[in-house]
């Protein structure tokens, strides 16, 4: 069994996007830490985990995450700075839709925030190999990109570590009691005076009766296809991230060009083993690249992983105190977004673990009152 070494003003449960970036700048600000995860830093299995994550400021009328986004994109490029390497690739993103992208572009104006709305024809004038003929118009957002983040979390581990945070490897169960919540580490019970619990898609069964009618696990498959090697234009640097009704696209920068084909409803239980992805959406993914990037229609599939988001019914994260228990905050429902927020999370729940204290508009977008059940074909 492995037991905290020492006491700590905040124990933190979760290495992911929330988490580990809620430990690393709890640690700036002097407390000391303790960050307990069952896995490793930066494993796949976390829905924060993986190779790569994109970066967007696109949400339509929804002013607050773009400017979250924007603030955590100069976030990323300080952090990049201090931990000494590189994590964003600034690829620029392509995104068509269904529905009008008037309030897009209206709330890009608001922001000061680069973009265009290209036609069809412009989007194949610029980037030759792309093909958007389907749509009306396409958003072109200069300021997007990849993150690269197993390596940002294992950076900011590397970085807790230094500061004196200390990582200790087990699973935590918990007990509900009558006014009291008792945390347990590998069956023995763990006592600090603020906890964050940001345990990702395991955070439903730590809190049945709290989170789990709040929050979907559903399953992903995500897939990389080649690029013809040394061939600048498959390159991240003239490839922008893709994105439309059927799916969405990485930029290639290593690995391949990931898909993630459309899925919808799908549960999956983290604590499972997840199996393979299936020929359903890998051929899924590969209409995709036929469908945006013809002349990859035939290349190599290069590797595959199952993925799994944390999901509730608005998409908005839950940031709030345990009501049964003020020393708990609990940290979740990424929906599939939160990793590039997580340079701008952590100092905000650190804070609050800290001081006791949250920005007005956090507490009124991610408090548990602002949540409901989750219904049939919601959250998938």
């Amino acid at each position: 069994m492995n037991m905290p070494s020492r006491t700590s003003d905040l124990i933190v449960i979760g290495g992911g996007a929330f988490g580990m970036w809620t430990a690393l700048s709890a640690a700036e600000q002097g407390a000391r830490v303790i960050l307990i995860d069952q896995n490793p830093i930066g494993h796949p299995r976390a829905s924060s985990g993986g190779a790569s994550r994109n970066i967007r400021a696109a949400y339509g009328a929804d002013q607050f995450y773009t400017e979250l986004a924007m603030a955590a994109w100069s976030a990323w490029q300080v952090r990049e700075a201090e931990f000494g390497c590189r994590l964003l690739y600034p690829t620029g993103a392509l995104r068509a839709e269904a529905a009008p992208l008037t309030a897009q572009l209206q709330t890009f104006a608001a922001c000061g925030q680069p973009c265009e709305l290209l036609s069809s024809e412009e989007v194949r004038h610029r980037w030759p190999l792309l093909t958007f003929d389907d749509a009306e118009s396409v958003f072109y957002e200069p300021l997007a990109g990849v993150l690269l983040a197993s390596d940002a979390l294992r950076a900011a581990a590397q970085r807790f570590n230094q500061l004196g945070g200390q990582i200790v490897a087990g699973r935590v169960n918990t007990l509900a009691k009558p006014g009291t919540i008792t945390i347990m580490l590998d069956g023995t019970p763990i006592e600090a005076d603020r906890i964050v619990v940001a345990a990702g898609p395991w955070l439903p069964g730590l809190f049945p009766d709290l989170i789990e009618p709040l929050m979907r696990t559903p399953r992903r498959e995500l897939f990389f296809f080649a690029t013809p090697p040394g061939d600048p234009q498959y390159g991240w640097q003239r490839m922008p991230n893709l994105s439309d009704d059927a799916g969405w696209t990485s930029a290639d920068i290593g690995g391949g060009i990931k898909v993630a084909p459309l899925m919808r409803h799908i549960p999956l239980d983290p604590d499972n083993d997840p199996g393979p992805p299936g020929n359903k959406f890998a051929q899924a993914a590969r209409e995709y690249m036929a469908r945006r990037i013809p002349a990859l229609a035939d290349t190599t599939l290069i590797s595959t992983y199952v993925g799994q988001l944390e999901n509730t019914a608005n998409e908005h994260f839950i940031i709030d105190r345990h009501p049964d228990d003020p020393r708990i905050i609990l940290a979740g429902g990424g929906s599939g977004h939160a990793f590039k927020f997580g340079s701008v999370l952590g100092p905000v729940i650190a804070r609050f673990a800290l001081e006791g204290t949250l920005p007005g508009e956090w507490s009124a977008r991610f408090a548990l009152a602002s949540h409901r059940a989750v219904r049939p074909g919601e959250a998938g």
